[in-house]
């Protein structure tokens, strides 16, 4: 607990953000990684909210390349040596 305490102690003096505290707590005490708890949380808003995830993503759609018989998106083979 007194190292819990003194990891606390020492991000709360160095940082003010109540995002970054958090993340940078967790990462002292090795905790998992903020940004898998993020992906975490996106995911289970995105099953919860699927509309709103639709709407948000379908902005993006005509940015993400597409396969066609020019581009393919399957994996090329390795290279012969």
């Amino acid at each position: 607990m007194a190292y819990q305490r003194e990891i606390r102690e020492s991000v709360a003096n160095t940082n003010r953000d109540p995002h970054l505290l958090f993340s940078q707590v967790g990462r002292a005490l090795g905790l998992i990684p903020e940004a898998r708890v993020r992906e975490a949380f996106l995911s289970i808003w995105v099953r919860h909210y699927p509309a709103e995830a639709n709407a948000i993503a379908s902005k993006f759609f005509s940015m993400i390349p597409r396969e066609s018989p020019s581009v393919s998106m399957a994996r090329m083979p390795a290279p012969s040596a």
